[in-house]
């Protein structure tokens, strides 16, 4: 590689150029003793026309030209790694967690499904859902109540549909142990499929100086996630030790799981900010 040119400033800023192969020329300090905050490299062709420009960042711009040497098209990338550690590094700075709600707001049509036998609790279904890997009953909806993507029941169980559930299988990171069960719902002699999440395994993701707890901590009371203990999930239960076997009746989401159903435009789900510290 042979020195073409070595270039200062008044601002103590020194610029060495180089050339390296045939259309090469690089621009920085290239090993002499000015510290080198910026470095740059260009591709030529024979006729002198800039193709490609390599910077800093992992980005990079080519360009094309006409026959008579006329700019037609210029594109600036950037490299996958680089993408993947800007995303984590926004992340990690800025890690917004949400627990996901019915809305406020209820009317007429707000959903509600009815279990069969309304004397029965959850914990009396469990070992017969257990046993079928799916519900082994059929909730009923009235008429005049919307097929919301998530829906309330009188057994406490977060009914999703399957586009929900789907969104959630593709963003998670294969860290939260989902077991997904089916769920029917039926209405007006129509039957739709819903879905129930359950945790296979306890997720430790509390801050526990933070959180707050009941009597030995069977019951969690106020959730507050830990940055560094969260960061592997997309989606995690905020249970107590008395609810961790169970289907969650609260569960929260990463903000890109958030801005996936938020762009879906789901319906029947509105979002709560919890803290994570």
């Amino acid at each position: 590689m042979s020195l073409i040119a070595l270039v200062h400033s008044t601002l103590l800023y020194a610029q060495c150029i180089s050339a390296g192969g045939l259309g090469s020329l690089n621009v920085g300090s290239n090993g002499y003793e000015y510290p080198s905050y910026f470095s740059s490299e260009h591709q030529y062709d024979s006729l002198g026309f800039e193709l490609e420009r390599m910077l800093p960042g992992g980005i990079s711009q080519s360009f094309a030209y006409d026959n008579i040497g006329r700019l037609v098209d210029s594109k600036t990338r950037q490299s996958t790694k680089v993408r993947r550690e800007i995303t984590k590094y926004r992340m990690d700075i800025n890690m917004k967690w949400w627990q996901i709600q019915f809305p406020e707001e209820e009317t007429s049509s707000t959903p509600l499904a009815i279990s069969p036998d309304g004397e029965k609790t959850l914990i009396d279904w469990m070992e017969a859902i257990e046993s079928n890997r799916r519900f082994p009953f059929q909730y009923r909806l009235s008429p005049q109540m919307s097929l919301d993507d998530y829906i309330a029941d009188d057994l406490g169980v977060p009914l999703f549909s399957e586009q929900v559930r789907n969104i959630i299988d593709e963003l998670m990171t294969g860290e939260e142990g989902i077991e997904w069960y089916e769920v029917p719902v039926v209405q007006s002699r129509n039957q739709y499929r819903y879905f129930a999440p359950k945790f296979t395994r306890t997720l430790d993701i509390l801050n526990e100086d933070s959180s707050l707890y009941g009597v030995n901590k069977s019951i969690l009371i106020k959730a507050v996630l830990s940055t560094e203990k969260v960061k592997k999930y997309s989606i995690v239960p905020i249970v107590g030790s008395s609810e961790a076997f169970f289907f969650p009746t609260r569960i929260a989401i990463s903000d890109t799981v958030k801005r996936a159903l938020k762009k879906a435009r789901v319906s029947g789900i509105s979002f709560s900010p919890i803290k994570v510290d």
